[in-house]
């Protein structure tokens, strides 16, 4: 270790370590989020798919410091993910945790918040921690008092900000890249939403209007009528239907506990099943052997997950990977029955309504569950011309490719983050030689990225 370096804890370097809510209030239809550990990334909160308690409850938790503060350094707690997220919060919150999400506060005179965040955030951090740090069994978890305890390694802040300069431009790539990709995919959802949910293309004809940014072509698919159906008026010679006339489901494998390994082919589980694209660090692995025969439970690039068990409903897009991954049982493969299909079931596995009725379909007291059969079952109002279908996938299915391609740039930027992140906080290397480095790899990166 460096001389300019210093061994102690996070009890010494943050004024404040505290968790969330201990105690869940009733959800309701109308109120402010109380998000959890599912609800958290490596870029933050996503308050969209965190659960809703009345104004009482979140102001009664906000008094119980169950909010971060700016600069709050926030890591998973418990659940299968425990350790492996950290994000840093920026601004003013809108939302407050439960006890599933520990609040890290640093004392700034000797900590940089975002040298934390990426100190936490270490490969290597990360193994150590777990091996003394989680407890439970079946449920793993750490106990608040222990990450007091958990030693960091810190140079003085001059050295922070010098280390920070290395890390925060991939760091920043990647959350530019992650951002293009919700918003291509807003854009998807939103053309979906608009011809097959809201039906405007149809309400402008109707009206006497021409399709607004349609060419003649394809406004020429839709009707200028509705008729009445179970679900309201639907457009003239469309039908109520379901995802199952679209896509077929192909459950998981049952992976046995003894198939378990510490490398070989990546298995997803429902805690890698993660909104837009499925997360594959932090997968449980499986040998060659044990996959003989299997090829129908791998996962390929930009095939569609979707979650069965515990966060039901969640769907996401397998990203560009090296090697095999597979699927574990309760979790789902949604394979398009057409390939000029998988815009549309795509954009169906992630628009909201999905989610919600996944939910509210789900059974089990200790934990949701949901069948194929009744995820299948969401109902959609489809186009007997299948024009209409060919017309979304010309659209949509070069911003599935973006999205796919994308995730291989960003993987390639997480493994150089990754890869220098240890040496530098350990000061096994130079911040000249990081930079070297950096030099040598950036510019090929950011070419693929142009």
């Amino acid at each position: 270790m460096r001389s300019d370096f210093r061994e102690t804890n996070l009890g010494e370097v943050c004024e404040v370590i505290t968790d969330g809510a201990h105690l869940s209030p009733k959800s309701v239809d109308q109120g402010l989020p109380m998000a959890s550990v599912k609800d958290l990334f490596d870029w933050g909160i996503d308050t969209k798919t965190a659960r809703l308690i009345s104004e009482e409850d979140f102001n009664q938790l906000v008094r119980q410091g169950c909010q971060p503060k700016n600069d709050d350094v926030l890591i998973a707690k418990d659940g299968n993910s425990a350790l492996d997220t950290v994000c840093i919060q920026r601004g003013v919150a809108d939302y407050v945790l439960l006890s599933s999400v520990a609040i890290l506060r640093p004392n700034k005179e000797v900590v940089i918040p975002d040298y934390l965040r990426f100190y936490l955030s270490a490969k290597n951090v990360i193994a150590r921690y777990k091996e003394f740090l989680i407890s439970g069994a079946a449920i793993p978890r750490v106990v608040l008092k222990a990450f007091r305890t958990a030693p960091i390694l810190l140079p003085d802040l001059t050295e922070q900000k010098r280390i920070l300069a290395i890390v925060q431009p991939i760091q920043e790539r990647i959350d530019t890249i992650r951002t293009e990709n919700q918003v291509l995919e807003s854009i998807a959802q939103t053309l979906f939403k608009s011809w097959f949910v809201n039906f405007d293309p149809v309400h402008a004809k109707a009206g006497g209007r021409e399709p607004e940014g349609l060419s003649t072509e394809i406004a020429a698919l839709f009707p200028s009528e509705f008729e009445g159906a179970e679900l309201g008026a639907i457009p003239t010679g469309w039908a109520i239907s379901s995802l199952g006339s679209l896509a077929e489901l192909v459950n998981g494998f049952a992976f046995k506990g003894k198939d378990w390994q510490q490398d070989g082919n990546r298995v997803v589980k429902i805690g890698n099943v993660t909104p837009l694209l499925v997360r594959l660090d932090g997968c449980s692995f499986v040998s060659e052997t044990t996959v003989l025969g299997l090829d129908k439970f791998q996962a390929k690039a930009g095939e569609i997950l979707v979650g069965m068990t515990g966060y039901v409903g969640e769907a996401g897009l397998v990203p560009i990977h090296d090697g095999k991954v597979f699927v574990n049982q309760r979790v789902c493969k949604l394979i398009p029955k057409n390939p000029a299909w998988r815009s549309a079931v795509f954009a169906i596995s992630r628009i909201p309504e999905f989610k919600k009725f996944c939910e509210s379909n789900a059974s089990g007291s200790a934990q949701a569950n949901i069948s194929g059969s009744q995820i299948l079952s969401f109902p959609v109002v489809l186009p007997k011309n299948l024009s209409i279908l060919d017309a979304l996938d010309r659209a949509v299915e070069p911003l599935i490719e973006t999205i796919v391609n994308n995730s291989g740039l960003i993987a390639n930027l997480c493994d150089l983050r990754d890869e220098l992140l240890p040496r530098l906080i350990s000061g096994k290397i130079r911040i000249e030689e990081a930079e070297e480095t950096l030099a040598d790899v950036m510019p090929s990166t950011e070419k693929q990225v142009a």
